[in-house]
């Protein structure tokens, strides 16, 4: 992997060239030109570009599996940050252009790997029988963690004829693996291959379902765009907006409610609504977050008088919980209703 200190170093030199007469400079006096070389703002601009360039495409070719796609790579941004911040001239690069390079470098990369693990899985797998396959995959995904060496290997079993759909134990699929732990590049190859979206577990989870448990939103997308059934109620007759509202996960909220076929009246085994579950939260950290979301919530059409098991409203669960806010919240939707 190509080392940072390469790039700065590079930086570093060009700066004392332009800033000074390198043949010439004192020694007493190279601590001020270093000192004073992020101010430089003559470096080229394909010397710039081409600098970020190698930075991004250096960390990208140091990922070896489908699943290293999915992680937020904290050392990359540490690096860009190092760089540009090293040059007022970087700052002229826009962080449009850097999402557009690294997605550019990550199609690129991602089409070797695939081609890469259709070659392995033909030369690993073309002597086993479809039982074997599906054998190998259901103990990969019987285990209680996966690695992405073992989203790896599950993709290459698929590749070789593995059933797609094949279910754990507990009717975990390969799908809902990639949905829990966040892995949207593996997802879309395993939807590609025809992953059946909407198959449910032994607590009638989906794959939707458990990308709102687990907090991945671009999963949660992915899978709706896809035909997820965006109203599918587990066991519990949880639905993917409600396990969001659980997590606090603002973000997936918003998506969830914004998608037109949701319906925000549905219940669960309790006859709690979406919104009676945040009127029930112990604590509300952020009012302005939630009354954003109960406001998008009653606009579309949730039922603020319907009321749950036990004969209460939204509004007084909110007072039996002591959510003030809420509350009084609650109360004036109410009167602006009658």
């Amino acid at each position: 992997m190509i080392r940072l200190t390469k790039y700065l170093n590079l930086i570093l030199l060009i700066n004392i060239m332009v800033n000074s007469n390198i043949i010439s400079v004192k020694e007493e006096d190279l601590d001020q030109v270093i000192r004073e070389s992020c101010i430089i703002t003559d470096m080229p601009q394909n010397i710039i570009l081409n600098i970020v360039h190698e930075v991004i495409k250096s960390h990208i070719n140091s990922w070896f599996y489908i699943a290293d796609f999915n992680k937020i790579n904290k050392q990359l941004k540490i690096d860009l940050f190092n760089i540009l911040s090293t040059s007022k001239k970087f700052s002229t690069i826009s962080k449009e252009y850097i999402l557009y390079i690294t997605m550019l470098l990550k199609k690129i990369k991602h089409e070797q790997l695939k081609k890469q693990l259709k070659i392995e899985a033909k030369l690993k797998y073309e002597n086993l029988s479809k039982e074997a396959l599906d054998l190998k995959l259901k103990n990969i995904i019987n285990k209680f963690y996966l690695f992405a060496k073992d989203f790896q290997k599950i993709l290459k079993l698929i590749l070789a004829g593995a059933n797609v759909n094949c279910q754990n134990d507990i009717g975990i699929t390969p799908l809902m693996w990639a949905a829990m732990q966040g892995h949207k590049y593996v997802a879309k190859m395993l939807i590609n291959a025809s992953a059946n979206i909407n198959i449910e577990d032994q607590f009638r989870n989906d794959a939707l379902l458990w990308a709102s448990i687990n907090d991945n939103k671009n999963i949660a997308k992915l899978l709706i765009n896809n035909g997820a059934y965006i109203n599918h109620q587990n066991n519990y007759m949880y639905t993917a907006l409600m396990w969001a509202i659980d997590n606090n996960n603002k973000d997936m909220i918003k998506m969830l409610i914004n998608k037109k076929t949701i319906n925000l009246n549905a219940k669960d085994d309790k006859g709690r609504t979406a919104l009676m579950l945040i009127a029930g939260k112990h604590t509300i950290e952020n009012h302005d977050n939630y009354k954003e979301i109960i406001q998008m919530l009653i606009n579309n059409d949730a039922d603020i008088n319907t009321k749950d098991d036990r004969g209460r409203t939204a509004t007084e669960i909110a007072k039996k919980k002591g959510n003030t806010y809420i509350e009084k919240l609650l109360e004036k939707y109410q009167k602006s209703n009658q």
